[in-house]
């Protein structure tokens, strides 16, 4: 079970994922940490890249684990779409390209208020209910992956 908090990328495996998301951590842990912070807005570039150095390289890594959403046909994310159904249809939810994460594995994700916790998929599990926007709070039982769902009182 892998919990991320919007995506792993469809040409990554699991073991990947963590290498990235520890070449993020471990400079967010170092020196240059606040340079990091400076350079790490942007939607340039938005294809990932192994060969990609610096704060490119960590820019890209940092939106597809925690921006990540819609991907065009080459990979490319699509920072513009936030519904649960895209207005442009050659896009495609990042877990529907997914085809290098064994199949008994699962990927409980958020980041994706406008789905309300539906993936329509028994291998990556949304779990944004879009509490923040009052919709529902979810909690999730790993064992078997039952959702149980909490409105919201307010919204923020």
């Amino acid at each position: 079970n892998t919990l991320v908090h919007a995506g792993i990328h469809p040409t990554w495996t699991l073991a990947d994922a963590t290498i990235y998301a520890n070449e993020v951590e471990k400079t967010l842990q170092g020196p240059d940490w606040l340079e990091l912070l400076k350079n790490m807005y942007g939607n340039s570039p938005s294809r990932w890249n192994n060969n990609l150095q610096g704060w490119l390289r960590l820019r890209v890594l940092i939106n597809i684990f925690t921006r990540m959403r819609y991907l065009s046909s080459d990979l490319a994310l699509d920072f513009s779409e936030t519904d649960a159904q895209p207005t442009d249809k050659s896009l495609k939810p990042w877990y529907e390209c997914h085809e290098n994460i064994s199949h008994d594995s699962k990927v409980y994700f958020g980041h994706w208020a406008s789905l309300q916790g539906k993936s329509n998929n028994k291998q990556f599990i949304s779990i944004d209910g879009g509490c923040v926007w009052g919709g529902q709070l979810i909690a999730i039982r790993i064992e078997d992956c039952k959702q149980f769902k909490i409105a919201a009182k307010n919204k923020l």
